[in-house]
């Protein structure tokens, strides 16, 4: 593993959830007006420096998973409650890409029960992507930045409508406390593949692969977030920002691919994550098709119920509990030599 195919994964993890949509740029950033631009900053530094911090922690404590990480800050009974936890918020957002893209499919292809080959097949490349480990997932993830890049080009071909009144700008400190949320939400969601990472990279390589990815978010959130600012009023309402604004515009389709795949991304690193949250004596075939099966499941709920209602409050409960493994270094590390000792008694 290289640090390199650990940054690109990293940025594929993110871009999914805190990208994909348009939705989270203007809830996190965009409706505070010139402090989103200071949000943007304040949440790339602090996604490279909760990535360090939680790699150290797995390395440390020798956790490859966040399961055993879990166990190890929190004991064996609160360690079951914290994995289980994640394994709800990883469940729900993992459901949240799956019909994200159903409700994609629906809007761009002309076929019957578009939907349902849009859910399916994002859940069939998901469950291969996700079993070609953190290489696969590296590689999986290499065009988007460009692509990204591109993408926000062509939204700012998207005339802004005329000025007008808007809604208040809130206050610029909500700006600056949301921002550090949102860096916290999404190393929540990549807390698998930074364990894995964490055990398998040196000190000077984790600090690679966390800031470089964290400065490459954070260009890209400048550049979604000056893509949307002017449409942020027409927006406000809409369930994927991004695919409205796309609309009508010659390079649709191109929009349409470069989601799937951001979507993709995220959906292949949330399900390895899933996977290793579930008990090593259970086969991987098995793991693998519960995975499968619980997010096909909740995702019959609907993209509008899952990031509205169910993921904010599952991540927001996740992302505290990660804040807490990560700043308590110590109490990892004594739980950690504990259970090492108990074992070697055992």
């Amino acid at each position: 593993m290289r640090w390199g195919q650990v940054a690109l994964a990293l940025i594929g993890a993110v871009v999914g959830a805190g990208f994909a949509s348009g939705r989270e740029i203007l809830t996190f950033f965009t409706r505070f007006g010139a402090w989103g631009w200071l949000g943007c900053a304040l949440a790339a530094c602090g996604i490279g420096a909760l990535a360090v911090r939680l790699m150290a922690v797995a390395a440390r404590c020798r956790c490859a998973t966040l399961r055993d990480l879990c166990r190890a800050a929190l004991g064996p009974q609160g360690g079951g409650l914290a994995a289980m936890l994640y394994g709800l918020m990883l469940l729900v957002t993992a459901a949240a890409m799956l019909s994200g893209m159903g409700e994609l499919a629906a809007i761009a292809l002309p076929w019957p029960h578009a939907y349902a080959w849009g859910f399916a097949g994002m859940l069939a490349l998901g469950l291969c992507a996700a079993g070609s480990g953190v290489r696969g997932l590296a590689w999986l993830s290499l065009p988007m930045p460009p692509l990204c890049v591109a993408l926000y080009a062509l939204l700012q071909q998207q005339p802004a409508p005329p000025p007008g009144i808007g809604p208040a700008v809130p206050a610029g400190p909500w700006a600056v406390a949301l921002a550090l949320g949102y860096a916290a939400l999404n190393v929540a969601l990549a807390g698998g593949l930074l364990c894995e990472a964490g055990t398998a990279l040196s000190t000077r390589d984790r600090r690679r692969a966390a800031w470089g990815a964290a400065a490459c978010l954070g260009a890209m959130l400048g550049l979604a977030n000056a893509a949307l600012a002017p449409h942020a009023r027409a927006l406000a309402d809409a369930p994927l920002p991004t695919v409205r604004l796309a609309r009508g515009l010659p390079g649709f389709r191109f929009c349409v691919v470069v989601l799937t795949l951001a979507m993709l991304t995220t959906l292949a690193t949330l399900l390895r994550a899933g996977y290793g949250l579930l008990p090593p004596r259970v086969s991987a075939g098995l793991r693998w098709a519960l995975c499968a099966l619980a997010c096909a499941l909740c995702g019959a709920l609907g993209f509008d119920r899952l990031v509205g209602v169910a993921y904010p409050a599952l991540g927001w409960a996740a992302a505290g509990l990660l804040l807490y493994v990560a700043v308590g270094v110590r109490g990892v590390k004594a739980n950690a030599s504990a259970q090492s000792e108990a074992t070697g008694r055992l």
